[in-house]
């Protein structure tokens, strides 16, 4: 069903998934081409949102072409989004939005916010993928917290229950690429999918943790910079890449200390915590202990 409405919501497309809504632009036109909705408007936003999978497309200028897929699913499939260009999929967002709605809420035990912000930035999309392309600096951040079951091995003794976490990530970049997942709400752990950033890079980790036999939580930090970084979350081995006059610091089980390095691959599990770190080049390493990966 089609909605061409006043009030703040200038074009709302709905379907057995949820609504499309583009709303809150001061001048906008809309028009149909088959199984495609071409949306064009100026606000302060203009926000394109599919409120049940917690997705929200917004900038100050927008062009997009919204198209009906064969499950009448609508998506933005491509556009020009200019002006404080953002990309942002919430969790938490959607599951209120699910509530409101009288939808049954996906079973999860994890929250997660991610948004790609740009001056501009042109953006592609299919059900499971959206694809931004930024030509000048970008930065991804990412929020998660909850619980999830860990075992681990705590004086010769297998431990096994819930970890308590809270983490955040920021990755700032000159220009590039970044893909997330836009879809369904229950597929958090997949929301940020993989990135390419041209340098100066810079990343910035933080987690805290609590799980089986700690007494107080786990505070662990990680920062790099580079001329290049590249992540894919996509496959069973998640993993961070920096390139070219890396400076990597961290704080955690893995390793502790400063190293630079032509080169270090960062693997991570499903909530980005850090499992191994190797170097390669000619690094200068000062380490005050190793646990785990590195060369």
């Amino acid at each position: 069903m089609i909605s061409l409405l006043q009030g703040g919501v200038q074009l709302r497309l709905d379907s057995a998934k949820g609504p499309l809504i583009a709303r809150n632009a001061q001048h906008h036109t809309a028009q149909i081409e088959g199984d495609v909705y071409r949306f064009r408007g100026t606000g302060s936003p203009v926000i394109i949102e599919r409120p049940w999978q917690g997705a929200v497309l917004s900038a100050n200028q927008v062009d997009a072409e919204i198209r009906a897929l064969a499950d009448q699913t609508f998506v933005v499939q491509q556009g020009s989004f200019v002006g404080s260009a953002s990309v942002v999929t919430d969790s938490d967002a959607a599951d209120a939005a699910l509530k409101a709605a009288g939808k049954p809420l996906p079973s999860r035990t994890i929250s997660e916010r991610t948004e790609v912000s740009s001056d501009r930035f042109n953006y592609s999309g299919t059900e499971q993928e959206g694809t931004l392309v930024a030509p000048g600096a970008l930065t991804t951040t990412d929020a998660s917290h909850g619980t999830r079951e860990v075992t681990r091995k705590i004086n010769g003794q297998q431990l096994t229950g819930p970890e308590a976490f809270e983490q955040k990530w920021t990755l700032v970049g000159s220009s590039g690429t970044v893909a997330i997942d836009p879809g369904q709400s229950v597929a958090v752990k997949q929301r940020l999918r993989k990135g390419d950033l041209n340098g100066p890079v810079t990343l910035h980790l933080t987690r805290s943790a609590k799980g089986p036999g700690d007494v107080a939580a786990r505070l662990t930090a990680m920062d790099a910079s580079a001329d290049h970084v590249a992540f894919d979350f996509t496959g069973a081995t998640r993993t961070i890449t920096a390139t070219g006059h890396v400076v990597l610091t961290s704080d955690n089980g893995v390793f502790k200390g400063t190293v630079n390095a032509d080169k270090a691959v960062v693997t991570v599990d499903e909530n980005l915590n850090v499992k191994t770190i190797d170097t390669t080049g000619e690094p200068t390493t000062t380490t005050i202990h190793r646990l785990g990966g590195g060369k």
